[in-house]
Parts: C-alpha cells; sequence; structure tokens
C-alpha cells in the first residue's frame, strides 16, 4: 500500500511502528482499536486508544520533535521532513505530517499494510 494513501486507523498503526511500538490490535464492538506497546529500558508502556493523526497532543510532538514542515497545499496540506526529504500530502495538517514520517521510516509504500487489521478484524 502507497505511504501515501494511509488514513484513520493504518496510518496510526503505521507511526506507531514507525515510532518502534508493537501495535496489536484489539476488537471492540462494534468498532476495532489498537492498544500500542514499546519497551523502554525502564519497563515496557501500552497506551490504547492513540490516534497520531487525529489528537495534536499525540502527533505535534511527533512533528515537532522531527522538526516536521507543514504548509497550505492546493489539494489540503503538505508536509516535509527535511532530514530525509520525504514530502507528503493530506487533508488535514496532521495527516499530511504523519504519511511524512512514515514515508521516513518505510519509504513510499509499506508491505501488506493492511494484512495485521484486516486478519484480526476477520476473526472477530
Amino acid at each position: 500500500m502507497k505511504t501515501s494513501e494511509l488514513k484513520g486507523a493504518l496510518l496510526d498503526y503505521w507511526v506507531a511502528k514507525a515510532e518502534g511500538m508493537d501495535p496489536q490490535v484489539e476488537w471492540l464492538m462494534p468498532t476495532w482499536n489498537f492498544t500500542w506497546r514499546a519497551t523502554t529500558p525502564r519497563g515496557t508502556f501500552t497506551s490504547s486508544g492513540t490516534r497520531f493523526s487525529s489528537d495534536w497532543a499525540i502527533g505535534g510532538p511527533i512533528i515537532e520533535r522531527e522538526s516536521i514542515s507543514i504548509t497550505p497545499s492546493s489539494s489540503g496540506w503538505s508536509a516535509l521532513w527535511p532530514e530525509r526529504r520525504n514530502e507528503a500530502e493530506g487533508p488535514t495538517p496532521l495527516i499530511a505530517a504523519m504519511r511524512a514520517f512514515v514515508a521516513s521510516k518505510f519509504g513510499e509504500d509499506v508491505v501488506d499494510a493492511s494484512t495485521p487489521l484486516v486478519e484480526e478484524i476477520r476473526k472477530a
């Protein structure tokens, strides 16, 4: 799947992976959600319902830390990660920035992006 097409929970899934977390899918009727796990020297951090691409309190610190620049564009918003020259578009500043961040870590395509999600959703 193209990084430029990621949105919603799939985009959040790949941002979590880019952050070094281990996203696990949970089925919560009537929708599904993620639990994020990150192992640090201090232990394992677990968070539920993290929405990097729609919550500024969560996605904003990534934008600041990575020095991602965001500007309006003709199609919505454009985000540029200058360190690796990754640029992405999106309908919102956060979506554009998170797409640029994911592209900086995994490239223009993410392999089998939907497989873990689709398989877990089908099992439920």
